[in-house]
Order: C-alpha cells, then sequence, then structure tokens
C-alpha cells in the first residue's frame, strides 16, 4: 500500500513536469554534557518566529532526484520545540507561546540560512536566538552553524536508487533532504546549547532575570528594607537580585528571595526582626 501511494505520488510529479514535496525536518533531543548549572530559575519564553520560515530547492536530474523535483523546507514546529531543549539544558523551566507574565527571558529563534549542495546533498543550516530581558530589550544575539557529513552510505544508496529508478526519485529525495538537514540541524543545535550555558553561567545572562511585571505588582511590607538586609548577608545582589513578599499578617511577614546562583529561600520577619528560615527553621537574625 505504501509504495503504491509513492509510485502514485510519482506518477503525478512526472505528468505535471514535477512537483514541490513539502519536508517536515525533525531535531533529535540536545544532551549537552558541559552543563554546569541546569537548575538556573529564570523562566524563559521562547516566541516562535512571526513569519514560518520555508525555504525551497531544486534540483534538476541531478544525482539523487532522477527529473525535476523541488522542495520546501518547513522548520515552524521544529525549531521553537529544538529551541526549548536546548533552553532546558541550563534552564530549570523554558515555554514556548506569545507571552508568559511570570517569564524573566525572551527567546526568538530563527534559522538564518540553509544551503543544500546539489551533488552531494550535504546541508548547511544555521541558526540564530535573540534573546531579550522582560521588557522586550536585546541582551546579546547568539548564531550557530552545523554541517551535515559528506554523503553518508545510506544518503548514497538512496541517491543512486533515485538516479536510476526515476519514478522513486520524489519521495527518495524528500528522505535524503529530511536526513541530511535534521544532521545539520543538530549539529548547529549542540553547538547553541554549550553557548547559552557559557553565557548563562559565565557571560551576559549571569544575573537574575526578574518578570516584567515585578516592580508593577510588587508588594511591599513594613519590613522589606530589613528582609532586603538578610538576603544581602547571605549572597544576594539586590541591584539584580529580588526578595518578593508572600504573607503579611499583622506583625509578621513571609519573603521569598530570588537570588542568583541559589535556590529559591525563605525570609520570615516579626516586629522588626527578619531571619533566613533554613528547613523550616529560623536560622540567622539581623535587627
Amino acid at each position: 500500500m505504501f509504495v503504491s501511494k509513492l509510485l502514485v505520488t510519482a506518477l503525478a510529479c512526472l505528468m505535471f513536469a514535477g512537483c514541490t514535496q513539502l519536508v517536515h525536518v525533525p531535531h533529535s533531543k540536545v544532551a549537552n554534557g558541559n552543563v554546569v548549572n541546569a537548575g538556573i530559575n529564570t523562566q524563559v519564553l521562547i516566541q516562535p518566529p512571526v513569519v514560518p520560515h520555508q525555504q525551497q530547492y531544486e534540483e534538476t536530474g541531478l544525482f539523487v532526484v532522477g527529473l525535476l523535483n523541488s522542495w520546501q523546507v518547513d522548520f515552524n514546529k521544529t525549531l521553537p520545540d529544538a529551541v526549548q531543549n536546548v533552553i532546558s539544558q541550563t534552564y530549570r523551566s523554558a515555554v514556548v507561546g506569545n507571552s508568559c507574565d511570570q517569564c524573566g527571558l525572551i527567546v526568538r529563534p530563527k534559522i538564518t540560512q540553509i544551503d543544500i549542495e546539489k551533488l552531494s546533498m550535504q546541508a548547511s543550516v544555521e541558526v540564530q536566538l535573540d534573546i531579550l530581558d522582560a521588557n522586550g530589550h536585546k541582551i546579546t544575539t547568539l548564531q550557530s552553524g552545523g554541517r551535515s557529513s559528506f554523503l553518508s552510505a545510506s544518503r548514497l544508496g538512496t541517491g543512486v536508487a533515485g538516479y536510476f529508478i526515476p519514478l522513486l526519485g520524489t519521495a527518495v529525495g524528500s528522505h535524503v533532504v529530511q536526513e541530511t538537514v535534521k544532521e545539520a540541524l543538530d549539529e548547529a543545535l549542540a553547538d547553541m546549547s554549550e553557548q547559552v550555558e557559557y553565557q548563562a553561567n559565565s557571560g551576559l545572562l549571569a544575573r537574575t532575570w526578574l518578570p516584567k511585571n515585578y516592580h508593577r505588582n510588587k508588594q511591599h511590607g513594613n519590613h522589606e528594607y530589613t528582609a532586603e538586609q538578610v538576603a544581602k548577608a547571605a549572597g544576594c545582589n539586590m541591584t539584580s537580585d529580588a526578595i518578593m513578599l508572600e504573607q503579611q499578617k499583622y506583625f509578621q511577614e513571609i519573603y521569598t528571595a530570588h537570588c542568583w546562583g541559589k535556590p529559591t529561600f525563605t525570609i520570615a520577619c516579626e516586629y522588626g526582626r527578619c531571619e533566613l528560615a533554613e528547613d523550616g527553621k529560623l536560622a540567622q537574625g539581623h535587627n
């Protein structure tokens, strides 16, 4: 049944002097062994490209395809999912969407270039990440590239089949395009994962990033100044880190501290005195 469908598709292409095949490019899961701090608390929003990325390539009787064929390479679903996987290697939470009230960073991915060599079907893919703060101000741009291997054994066998059996050229060519572009994309993503890890831990992203509405929605307590002093003593940098008032009742207040390189911790205040709570116990005090 499957072969019959391929033959019908190929015959249709022949009747109309070639046809365009839509090729959805998948990706492999990135596993970055160099990740130092995969638990960074900042939530990251992955915003899909506004303009969908599709690019068309044509071959005319060259090796792989047999006859006239063209392919439309589609990254629309793959790219956001792939970048979410890349970001999740370093950051604890990454979501795909158009908005996120709790996110401190925004990542806008795009494919800047893709090229497929006609004879070898060797692909090159370039990926770009624009990284912005929650207010949409650009922090940095990361770029990476990948290139598939030169005519693997499977690609060679498929190419020969497509060359000598023109009816299979279209279906075979689509598979070859998908696999060679996927290989190049995977290499670019692996390199991008290492760049994100470096920037997050040692570069321009190595700090706490607060959500867009943090200052607008922030509730102020009577013990805020004293609680900030406790946070500073615990190693927080209050020019970029933050504390949030979680509970307020009579003369008691509970704050949560969000500080770079540290797990979220709690500060408990009562009657003008604040203490750092560890494992539910008050452990350190400041008047």
